[in-house]
């Protein structure tokens, strides 16, 4: 008996060896771990994971600081007395923006190179550099020269970038970007697997030079690039141009804005107080009803903003105040941008501009009429990050602290780094740990 034990376990063994490649095969590739994937699956990946990045997590959180909206109900209401932790930055730091965007777009870049596709390539560029803009100007200093290469010896624990250098890296990739989808020709181009502007290259070099505007206005306060501002907004995105991607019906699919204030987390963020109090006292009904619940930003179907060409406008008009423009010159730049702006919400401006736009000639000062300009842009960076920039940046619009602020803080200045970057990597600056320097220090294009 025990011998036949063996002889069966002998020919079963034998048996395995022999056709154990065709009994496994098929079964050792798991389909929702490919091993490599194509250009145009990682252009959609990299842009989905990148609208969550741009339009999710941190655009809740600047709409609360800078007060065009009001936290009210759990999480949120915490967060509106600048109680705001680590963990609430966890996901789209971890999840949206390194281990998702970046990477893949890491990926796409290396990709476009071994097949010749220069199209590609300039798109994941400016893609980058977007996602690096969004990160650095809500954080500081941030890891990327050695972020991404993922490997035991060079990525696990990866430097932080000086914020300069970052910027460095942004104007660097927009113009390597612009240049690859300007190229005459490349092996596979993007078409339909661009969720953003539908492969349209010639839309890509106005994204791009658009970004080169803003991150140059940023740094408006560290040295003289008017004549660069003013060159990119020449060749940016105008007055009825954007890159504003739609989304579709049905949740995952649909706005994120709209999957967090309807579907997930209704009432956590109440669309109130002090930007609704100064547009309603300044008569702008039509706008004040559009940026409600039902409104036009808040469809399942709704755009999210990347960059619109009314966005282009009002650092236009900002940069003619700057430079010593007339009055007369520089208001018409701002009711273009006003203008470019209702039109972007489908509305017509024409009542609002005869009769509750501030003239700028009727100011006494550069500092209240660029406090005018700064107002509408404002009100037209709603959904956005910009507004908390141009807060850091140029102190308006003026805002006061919440009276039950924690600690008796001002304004915030930075976004906390997650508590995993803490743990994890020895290089995350130790000195924006704690409270109150996590969230008070500021950032280098704001000192």
């Amino acid at each position: 008996m025990k011998n036949s034990i063996y002889i069966i376990i002998a020919l079963t063994l034998v048996m395995f060896q022999s056709c154990k490649k065709d009994f496994v095969e098929g079964y050792d590739v798991d389909p929702n771990r490919p091993l490599d994937v194509s250009m145009d699956v990682l252009l959609s990946s990299a842009q989905a994971y990148s609208s969550w990045v741009t339009s999710s997590d941190l655009t809740r959180l600047t709409g609360v600081i800078t007060q065009q909206m009001t936290g009210e109900d759990r999480q949120f209401l915490a967060i509106n007395r600048y109680v705001i932790a680590g963990s609430d930055v966890e996901t789209v730091w971890e999840v949206n923006a390194y281990a998702g965007g970046l990477k893949d777009l890491s990926l796409l870049m290396e990709k476009a190179d071994e097949q010749t596709s220069p199209h590609y390539k300039g798109v994941a560029q400016i893609l980058t550099a977007s996602n690096l803009g969004t990160l650095t100007d809500c954080f500081g200093d941030i890891p990327y020269s050695e972020a991404l290469a993922g490997t035991i010896s060079d990525g696990l624990e990866p430097t932080y970038d000086s914020q300069a250098k970052i910027y460095d890296a942004i104007f660097q990739l927009l113009d390597d970007g612009i240049a690859n989808v300007s190229a005459t020709s490349s092996t596979l181009s993007p078409g339909g697997d661009d969720l953003y502007l539908g492969g349209d290259l010639t839309q890509w070099a106005k994204y791009a030079n658009s970004l080169k505007a803003r991150h140059y206005n940023r740094l408006s306060n560290t040295g003289d690039y008017d004549t660069e501002i003013m060159n990119a907004i020449a060749a940016g995105f105008g007055a009825g141009e954007g890159a504003t991607p739609l989304f579709e019906t049905a949740k995952p699919q649909s706005n994120p804005w709209y999957q967090f204030l309807v579907v997930d987390r209704a009432g956590y963020i109440g669309l109130n107080g002090y930007m609704f109090d100064n547009m309603t006292a300044n008569n702008d009904t039509l706008r004040t009803a559009a940026f409600g619940l039902g409104g036009w930003y808040f469809q399942p179907e709704s755009p999210i903003i990347l960059v619109h060409g009314c966005e282009m406008l009002f650092i236009e008009a900002e940069t003619m105040l700057r430079t010593g423009a007339a009055d007369a010159d520089v208001q018409a730049k701002l009711e273009e941008a006003v203008t470019s702006h209702f039109g972007m919400i489908a509305l017509d401006a024409s009542d609002y501009l005869a009769n509750d736009l501030v003239d700028l000639a009727s100011l006494a000062s550069e500092a209240e009429k660029l406090e005018a300009i700064m107002w509408e842009k404002y009100v037209a960076s709603y959904t956005t990050n910009e507004a908390w920039s141009d807060y850091r940046r140029t102190g308006y619009p003026v805002l006061t602290a919440v009276a039950d602020a924690q600690g008796g803080i001002d304004v915030p200045q930075r976004l906390p780094y997650p508590q995993s970057e803490f743990l994890y990597n020895s290089n995350t600056p130790t000195s924006l740990e704690g409270f109150p320097a996590n969230l008070t220090t500021s950032l280098w294009w704001a000192e």
